[in-house]
């Protein structure tokens, strides 16, 4: 944010993808005078819900991280993979499972808070994969569970058919969705 204004930059539109969609929430609620005109969540996570697949492995992690956090080795790469197909440092793994803050779209009630999303006045773009898996077979009440829970209720959601997490294969249509937005 402070490059793009630097750099002259008139209009900022924040974005993440995953995860990095509760950073951009957390960075924007306590952020609020920023000059960010509009934000982007894409593929948006409760990370308070871990997928059962996830929570194994997790619990096969924790051990391992909190040993490397005790043997300062925090910016070593786990030696395995956590959902499957991610490799984490162990300060990246330790962030996502303990960060509270982060645990801010508590899209299925486990854990967290709306707080930090109902701080934020700006107009956001909510868009997810129909085959998202963090959406649990419904990517649209996904979505409409974060804008009910938004300040601003005009946000635009979006579903793109046919695709997952990634958008593997329907990038371009992605792109349009936030050109369009934009």
């Amino acid at each position: 944010v402070d490059w793009a204004k630097e750099s002259g930059y008139k209009k900022i539109v924040l974005g993440g993808h995953s995860y990095g969609t509760n950073k951009v929430v957390y960075y924007l609620s306590n952020n609020q005078d920023e000059k960010i005109d509009k934000y982007i969540l894409i593929s948006p996570t409760d990370t308070g819900r871990l997928k059962d697949h996830e929570r194994s492995s997790a619990d096969e992690l924790m051990p391992i991280a909190k040993k490397f956090k005790q043997e300062n080795r925090l910016d070593e790469l786990l030696p395995i993979e956590f959902d499957e197909c991610n490799l984490y440092t162990a300060r990246a793994f330790l962030d996502f499972i303990e960060n509270k803050n982060a645990k801010n779209l508590p899209i299925y009630g486990q854990l967290g808070s709306w707080e930090q999303l109902k701080k934020i006045n700006q107009i956001g773009l909510f868009v997810m994969g129909e085959k998202d898996s963090f959406g649990f077979g419904d990517t649209q009440k996904h979505l409409e569970t974060i804008n009910q829970n938004s300040k601003n209720k005009n946000n635009d959601i979006k579903t793109i058919e046919s695709t997952g997490h990634i958008f593997r294969g329907k990038e371009e249509k992605l792109a349009e969705v936030i050109l369009k937005f934009i």
